[in-house]
């Protein structure tokens, strides 16, 4: 690991898997360090060109939902769409969900990575796709980010997820991927404590005493960060000149889908 200060963490590396070598126990057992792994490739080409492409249609339509409606459709308003719809906007992104061709591509994509037996034996149920936590990212550089948190402070520490962070443009140089804390956690730490901006964020002095090592992956088009629920992250720190692209998409396990929360199938 490279012991690099910067921004007052230690900087290190996540283990990586290639697409071509992904599968289950690999998963697992590189996400011993981190509850986190990059894999490189795991979505071709093509696919994250109509995905790239349609980003900012699916932001036009959701600015303007009278003008484009085939790229916008309001999602019935359950708590926690009414609640992710606003948060996300504020964050640079827009619920997949109420953009139904791009939902439709990153389901192709998924198909034509072979990602859905993958899914299900990681999750051992058929998997589900989250309403209000899968999101189209498109950040221009002066967005702001999210700091500290693990998605299990709101979603439940027993719940069975897989996030796949989905690069679409380069990430970790000239604009933000991830900061991951690379330290293995088991259960929910600190949510609310010390320097905390949420109820369900860590704090930066809280973090630092979880993991004083980071890494910030470098992610080229088609490369995809994996973690789950318990993985301590936050929007990597650093002055952005690029716009970002990404799709961040999160696979439940129905049965331990949190019971304010809608899903759709994959």
């Amino acid at each position: 690991m490279n012991e690099q200060k910067a921004a007052g963490h230690l900087r290190g590396t996540l283990p990586e898997i290639g697409a071509e070598a992904l599968s289950v126990p690999l998963l697992r057992e590189r996400m011993k360090v981190a509850r986190a792994v990059v894999v490189r490739g795991l979505i071709k080409a093509p696919e994250v060109a109509l995905l790239s492409q349609g980003m900012e249609r699916a932001f036009d339509a959701w600015d303007k939902p009278d003008s484009d409606p085939e790229w916008f459709h309001a999602y019935p308003h359950q708590y926690s769409i009414a609640i992710a719809r606003g948060w996300a906007r504020e964050q640079g992104g827009v619920l997949a969900v109420e953009c139904p061709p791009m939902l439709e591509r990153l389901r192709q994509a998924i198909r034509n990575a072979g990602l859905e037996p993958f899914i299900e034996s990681f999750l051992g149920e058929t998997p589900v796709l989250s309403s209000a936590k899968t999101t189209l990212r498109l950040n221009p550089p002066e967005t702001g980010g999210i700091g500290w948190h693990q998605d299990g402070a709101f979603l439940g520490e027993n719940a069975r997820t897989l996030n796949i962070w989905l690069a679409l443009t380069p990430c970790g140089i000239d604009a933000p991927s991830l900061d991951i804390a690379l330290s293995r956690k088991d259960a929910v730490v600190g949510a609310g404590e010390d320097d905390a901006d949420y109820a369900w964020s860590v704090g930066e002095l809280r973090a630092m005493r979880e993991s004083p090592m980071v890494a910030t992956p470098v992610l080229e088009p088609g490369d995809a960060i994996l973690f789950d629920h318990l993985c301590l992250h936050r929007t990597a720190v650093l002055k952005a000149t690029q716009t970002r692209k990404a799709i961040e998409s999160w696979f439940f396990a129905p049965g331990s889908l949190p019971p304010d929360y809608d899903a759709v199938p994959l």
